[in-house]
């Protein structure tokens, strides 16, 4: 399945997987990830900014061999897939897990269908670790 992922998409699984802490196992996480393709178009992990409109606590620690994020976003393509993929993340010891979909997840992702929003698309899973 390997070969079905893109170059960025491989670097994005390879900073997934080196920055395990706490709760959060990055090895199976990406593990899950891969085995499970079919299930997802895109996944990064980042941090959420809540006081200011960008957190960069990552470019604090990238000197110290560190990618401390606590957030993965994995985009979903069909509500079909959504409940499966659930199944899995429900495995992950997350602290919180949500779905945004509709206006919302559009808004995140920079664009705009009424068609889609009214479909519930795109789907856009959230997992968050402490």
């Amino acid at each position: 399945m390997v070969e079905k992922i893109n170059k960025i998409q491989r670097l994005q699984l390879e900073l997934i997987r080196n920055a395990s802490f706490n709760n959060f196992d990055g090895e199976q996480v990406v593990k899950d990830l891969i085995e499970n393709k079919e299930l997802w178009e895109g996944v990064v992990m980042w941090r959420e900014a809540f006081s200011r409109r960008i957190d960069l606590i990552c470019l604090r620690d990238i000197s110290e061999d560190v990618w401390n994020v606590d957030t993965l976003f994995i985009l979903v393509e069909s509500k079909r897939k959504l409940n499966k993929l659930l199944q899995i993340v429900a495995a992950w010891n997350a602290d919180e897990v949500d779905v945004i979909k509709g206006e919302e997840a559009q808004d995140l992702l920079g664009f705009w269908s009424r068609k889609d929003a009214e479909r519930g698309l795109p789907i856009i899973v959230r997992v968050w670790w402490d």
